[in-house]
């Protein structure tokens, strides 16, 4: 999954099920995963970056992030992450900005900073 660069509705459902079947796995295999995707987030390849950073991205959004894996993961997520958005291809960039936003909106809404939005909405801000 990793190698192919088009979108490809084979890849596309491959991706799907793959955020679906590490979503659903105990806290080791989704640590195990995250751990790999971020390694791979690195590759020379842009093409293995892209998928990497999005299949990240995915499981992110589809997991809660309140999960005791994942608080652990915290520290590598942000390390790993945050010179993709600086890289040179367009989709590195814009998935590796969809998972570390996922990532900083769970942290602030279980630390009790995310309803300001909500807050300014109500009071007809």
């Amino acid at each position: 999954v990793l190698l192919f660069a088009k979108k490809e509705a084979a890849v596309d459902r491959l991706t799907k099920f793959l955020t679906e079947f590490f979503s659903s796995t105990n806290d080791y295999i989704l640590s195990t995963t995250i751990h790999f995707l971020l390694e791979r987030s690195a590759a020379e390849d842009k093409n293995v970056r892209t998928r990497a950073c999005q299949l990240i991205a995915n499981i992110l959004s589809s997991t809660s992030i309140a999960d005791e894996s994942l608080g652990a993961l915290c520290e590598p997520i942000v390390e790993k992450l945050l010179p993709r958005l600086r890289d040179k291809i367009p989709a590195v960039r814009t998935w590796a900005l969809k998972a570390l936003a996922r990532w900083l909106v769970a942290e602030a809404q279980a630390r009790g900073l995310g309803g300001d939005r909500q807050r300014g909405t109500e009071a007809g801000v």
